[in-house]
């Protein structure tokens, strides 16, 4: 009998139109009232968690960042967290400007972005409820406030030529010092390699004393994996990436046909 659920949001939980569909809703909130836990755990910022969350009615912890930061339901209380190291954050965000490369960079509950990219944000804005925080020059304005110690992690915005072109040269760079994944073509993230959603939710389980072939975790991005494979069911959606379905136990239907749902009834219910 599964005891946790664990969910990525967009691309798995929210629909194309970054909404919680009304059965997925009904599902998540049937298993919630019956006492399973049910995590939220996105590549977002934990403010940005928190509202879906509330529509819900979950009261459970979050995981943010990739598994970078864990919170409880309010948000206020960090259970865990680990940061990108502070020399190779600002190693990125240099090569970055300089290959004009739209990158957002994460602290805690806020987001910085350069306000020159327009294109960038603007795509960004839909996925986040926290607000970007437009600077003049992203470089300097995290070296002028000392804050290059303090970032959770970073995404990059560009066509996914580029960004896989950078991601190559960037790995060829710092190896195994860093991780990356295409959690859409277009958002490339990078975060700490010991970092990872398998990872929190390994953290979180052994908290609750809850063994991992109790777990199931849904996703489509290759932040998902990890948890994927550390869940008893590891589930990857009808739209997901190659790479993430090659990994998963079971593929369910997309996010637009309500893939969650969908698995739920199959494999928690027996329907």
């Amino acid at each position: 009998m599964f005891k946790i659920l664990t969910l990525d949001l967009d691309g798995t939980l929210l629909n194309p139109k970054h909404k919680i569909s009304e059965k997925n809703k009904k599902i998540i909130h049937e298993l919630n009232e019956e006492g399973a836990r049910i995590i939220l755990a996105s590549g977002r910022e934990p403010n940005s968690i928190l509202p879906f969350n509330h529509e819900l009615g979950i009261k459970d912890f979050v995981i943010g960042f990739n598994g970078g930061i864990i919170s409880d339901w309010t948000g206020e209380n960090i259970i865990y967290e680990k940061k990108l190291d502070s020399k190779i954050a600002e190693n990125i965000i240099k090569n970055c400007q300089e290959g004009d490369i739209c990158t957002f960079v994460f602290i805690k509950n806020k987001i910085y972005v350069d306000s020159k990219k327009k294109e960038g944000y603007n795509i960004f804005d839909s996925y986040t409820a926290s607000g970007l925080n437009k600077v003049d020059n992203i470089y300097k304005f995290i070296d002028d406030n000392n804050y290059w110690d303090r970032i959770g992690k970073l995404l990059l915005c560009d066509d996914n030529k580029v960004l896989a072109s950078f991601k190559d040269k960037m790995e060829k760079i710092f190896g195994s010092k860093l991780s990356f994944g295409f959690s859409l073509p277009y958002f490339l993230e990078i975060w700490n390699p010991e970092v990872s959603k398998g990872k929190a939710i390994q953290v979180i389980s052994e908290k609750l004393n809850i063994d991992r072939k109790d777990i199931m975790a849904i996703g489509d991005g290759e932040n998902d994996i990890s948890m994927i494979k550390f869940a008893g069911l590891g589930v990857a959606m009808g739209n997901a990436l190659e790479s993430v379905k090659k990994e998963a136990d079971y593929i369910t239907l997309s996010n637009r046909e309500d893939g969650v749902e969908y698995v739920i009834k199959k494999y928690w219910r027996g329907e």
